[in-house]
């Protein structure tokens, strides 16, 4: 073949288009029904759960989804605008139904809620992903907590014998794979290998080696990601500490800020001793509450307009803080969105104590944040300020609220 008929069947590959599109969707479904086969057992489909697969190409496979299980719902998105016409024509029943929906995408950002999706998998699209990292992140981002996400790649040693894959196209290995999913905020949960024979889209026979990884979202929260090994205090020094706690006096710390607090913030807990347990956790806030109201008089002395609001994490002691902010710069008044009324902290302990603060209006919400170590994280929140203090820092919640 010429060099140019391999940059062809490369893009093609990569982004089925034209009359050429549609064979090539015949052939990659016939040529990838066994990788495609094992991802989908990959999976462990279960009653209900919601899937999403990204790159379906004509999607002949989706009947063999829906069987592995009941009320399942199948999600299918493409780059190419023609293979989502053509799943969708191919299964109007099932798009007139409910159980199949399909949309085109740009290859970076899914259109869809975070924390949607039970199940992902994909097959032979991760050769052609722009930003490897960023779009892990965005399946992470998609899924729910424990979901399963499933990749089918062929192996460096057998796709670079293909003479099309030098255009183009990105190639795994194993020891590749495991350093682009360090940080992905997914953990290894099995590895499969397999080795059959197929015709090359080029028409040669050719021995393939495959492989499905099977990735798991870490759960959301874990106190272990937040707590601190804690090695500095013997029991002997915790009753001074603790009463040391309890004169705290955070308005010394703003002596010097005269009229002007930019997102100034303020917390008790300055080592994040209080995350290992909730017993530790309360006189931290305890003593972190106390100081709302001398705050409070503090901003309301400079007799500028001002906000003062908390937030506390669910899990996260170190990070409980009050905020201070007056109308000095642009982004005054700081006000938060996609806050709901509905509390979504898992640490109960945490939920109860803070219904029984007294005069503070409360929401809720939840951000990713980013660990070294671990990759991102989900972080849920609870915001909380009082109603004759400053102005509000929620302009808009969610609609169940």
């Amino acid at each position: 073949m010429t060099e140019e008929q391999l940059r062809q069947i490369a893009g093609q590959l990569r982004n089925p288009h034209g009359e050429g599109g549609l064979k090539m969707a015949d052939v990659m479904h016939e040529s990838n029904i066994a990788m495609t086969q094992a991802a989908i057992d990959a999976m462990v489909l279960q009653n209900k759960d919601c899937i999403l697969e990204i790159g379906h190409g004509n999607c002949a496979h989706l009947e063999m989804i829906l069987a592995k299980a009941q009320d399942i719902q199948y999600d299918g998105i493409d780059i190419s605008e023609l293979m989502t016409t053509t799943a969708k024509s191919a299964h109007a029943n099932r798009v007139k139904e409910g159980s199949a929906r399909f949309k085109t995408y740009d290859g970076l950002i899914l259109p869809y809620d975070t924390g949607g999706f039970d199940k992902i998998f994909t097959v032979n699209t991760i050769y052609f992903w722009a930003d490897p990292k960023a779009f892990l992140l965005e399946l992470h981002r998609v899924m729910k907590p424990s979901g399963r996400l499933c990749i089918a790649f062929g192996q460096k040693a057998y796709m670079e014998k293909l003479p099309f894959t030098t255009f183009g196209f990105q190639l795994y290995d194993d020891r590749k794979i495991k350093t682009l999913i360090k940080n992905s905020g997914f953990h290894l949960y099995s590895t499969n290998t397999f080795n059959d024979h197929i015709t090359s889209k080029t028409g040669e026979p050719i021995e393939r080696i495959y492989t499905v990884i099977s990735l798991e979202k870490a759960r959301d929260n874990p106190k272990t990601l937040y707590a601190p090994l804690w090695f500095g205090k013997k029991k002997r020094g915790l009753r001074r500490y603790f009463k040391k706690l309890d004169k705290l006096s955070l308005i010394e710390n703003l002596h010097n800020f005269g009229n002007d607090f930019y997102f100034k913030h303020v917390h008790a807990d300055n080592t994040g001793f209080g995350t290992g347990s909730f017993k530790r956790r309360k006189p931290h806030l305890d003593a972190l509450f106390r100081q709302f109201e001398p705050l409070h008089l503090r901003l309301k002395s400079t007799g500028k307009a001002f906000q003062i609001w908390a937030i506390v994490y669910d899990y996260d002691s170190y990070n409980d803080r009050i905020y201070l902010h007056t109308d000095c710069g642009e982004d005054f008044p700081c006000q938060y969105n996609q806050l709901s009324k509905i509390s979504n902290l898992k640490n109960q302990e945490l939920h109860n104590y803070l219904d029984s603060l007294n005069g503070f209006t409360r929401y809720y919400g939840e951000l990713y944040e980013m660990d070294d170590e671990i990759g991102p994280l989900l972080k849920r929140f609870c915001l909380l300020f009082r109603q004759d203090a400053g102005l509000s820092p929620v302009k808009i919640i969610s609609p169940e609220a």
